[in-house]
């Protein structure tokens, strides 16, 4: 059989005529239990031969009621579709346009295929018209579905609001906890602070009092004090690191650092408060020694004295005692040689040159005076008065040494204190200052005292006048 070709339809302006002449069966299909189906082949034979569909037709079939019904069914149901839907309309005739487009590709049942878009498309406008024609008693209620919305945002809302603030609150108790453990360490740096404080006010007041013997034990008691209040400085910058690693806010960090700073210059004030002192101590056994060198020098110079005046006598007993008293003298210079030797010991920046050099020259000049009171007694007067002019040219050399020292034998360990202590001096000024300074930031966090004086003073044993205290020698004319 050679295959037929089925030309594409137009497409249906009369919407009504196409449900009756498309949807029947289909429809039949739904209402009857025997619908009659007209196929392609059979509209093709009516075409072609009017009088073959006229025999073929069943009369019976004409009037059966089923079939009437169901195409006035559908008859009335198109005209509603049409005309309270022509969305759904425009959709079947799109769809029909699509089977219409397909009938080129497929040669079998395309018409079919093109009658059943048509169907269905109405199918769906009919399920749509019959849900906008129930009854509003039997339309689901949408209330429930508002309150069952708001009640969830309430709910979530609520809940978004207590995560929220519970994190607020957790982040403000942790913040608490850690500010509080940062104050913890600031507190315990405050409290060393504190501690080292009352051995710096004693150092301070040492050092402002002038060293004798009876503020000597003070001196001594004070640098035994100042190695502990090294550590317990040492730990207040250790907990105010702590204090300054913990907090997170500029100004309580700001606040650990100014007690590490604090701490720190308290530290200086040790170290150059301590040197101070230790430059007293050292002037002031520095000035122990020159001041027995200087009782011993005027003691000898008394002995020397008292041997010229037997040597005058000229006899063998006034020699004999002369001799004596002059190796006494000897022996008395020797041993402020070594006072003086151990004021340099003692205070090594000293000068004792001037000191040294007379006692030198007064040893030289004795040893000439022994010899010629020696040469005297026995009978070698020409020994005993070359020893008796190069004695006096020996003494006359010692007086111009003298005269260096004489009216303030001290004045070389005031000199030296002074050169010492000038810087360290300015170095605890500049501490003190900074540390009052910090302690003043410290003072509006805690109320902390600070006991310190704002302008410290250091004394030098050296610095008070010897007038009146040390012994004056005087170098004795002695004429043979």
């Amino acid at each position: 059989m050679a295959a037929r070709t089925v030309k594409k339809p137009k497409r249906l302006k009369n919407i009504p005529e196409v449900v009756a002449e498309t949807a029947e069966p289909t429809l039949a299909d739904e209402h009857s239990e025997s619908p009659t189906a007209v196929t392609p082949a059979d509209s093709q034979t009516a075409a072609e031969n009017p009088a073959a569909a006229e025999d073929t037709t069943n009369p019976a079939d004409l009037a059966d009621p089923a079939a009437t019904d169901a195409s006035s069914d559908a008859d009335a149901f198109s005209d509603d579709a049409a005309s309270s839907d022509a969305d759904a309309i425009n959709d079947a005739d799109a769809i029909s346009d699509a089977a219409a487009d397909e009938l080129t590709d497929r040669p079998v049942d395309l018409e079919a295929a093109w009658d059943n878009a048509h169907e269905a498309a109405l199918r769906e406008a009919m399920l749509e018209d019959e849900a906008d024609d129930l009854p509003t008693s039997q339309r689901k209620p949408i209330w429930p579905l508002i309150i069952a919305f708001l009640i969830t945002f309430i709910l979530a809302t609520g809940g978004l609001t207590f995560v929220v603030r519970t994190t607020q609150n957790l982040a403000q108790e942790e913040a608490a906890a850690i500010k509080a453990e940062g104050d913890s360490y600031l507190n315990d740096s405050i409290a060393s602070i504190q501690e080292a404080d009352a051995t710096i006010v004693s150092l301070n007041e040492v050092i402002s009092t002038d060293l004798n013997d009876d503020t000597l034990p003070q001196y001594e008691a004070v640098l035994t004090r100042v190695e502990n209040a090294n550590g317990t400085l040492d730990s207040a910058v250790a907990s105010a690191e702590l204090a300054r690693s913990t907090y997170t806010t500029t100004d309580e960090q700001n606040l650990a650092q100014a007690a590490i700073d604090s701490a720190l210059y308290k530290k200086q004030l040790l170290e150059y408060g301590s040197a101070l002192i230790n430059y007293d101590l050292q002037a002031w056994r520095c000035q122990t020694h020159f001041d027995t060198a200087a009782a011993l020098i005027s003691t000898a110079d008394s002995n020397m004295i008292e041997a010229n005046n037997y040597a005058i006598n000229g006899d063998d007993y006034s020699l004999t005692m002369a001799i004596e008293y002059n190796n006494a003298a000897l022996e008395q210079l020797n041993l402020a040689e070594t006072e003086l030797a151990l004021a340099k010991e003692a205070f090594p920046q000293v000068d004792t040159s001037a000191m040294g050099d007379f006692i030198a020259k007064r040893k030289e000049s004795v040893t000439l005076a022994i010899e010629s009171d020696q040469a005297i007694l026995d009978d070698d007067y020409d020994t005993a008065n070359a020893k008796t002019e190069e004695f006096n040219t020996k003494e006359a050399e010692a007086f111009e040494l003298y005269s260096l020292f004489a009216e303030d034998y001290r004045q070389p360990i005031r000199d030296a204190y002074e050169k010492a202590t000038s810087e360290t001096l300015a170095d605890y000024h500049e501490a003190w200052a900074n540390a009052a300074d910090r302690d003043a930031v410290l003072r509006e966090y805690t109320g902390m005292e600070v006991q310190v004086e704002p302008s410290p003073t250091a004394s030098a044993a050296a610095t008070t006048d010897a007038e009146g205290d040390g012994t004056e020698t005087t170098t004795s004319e002695t004429n043979q």
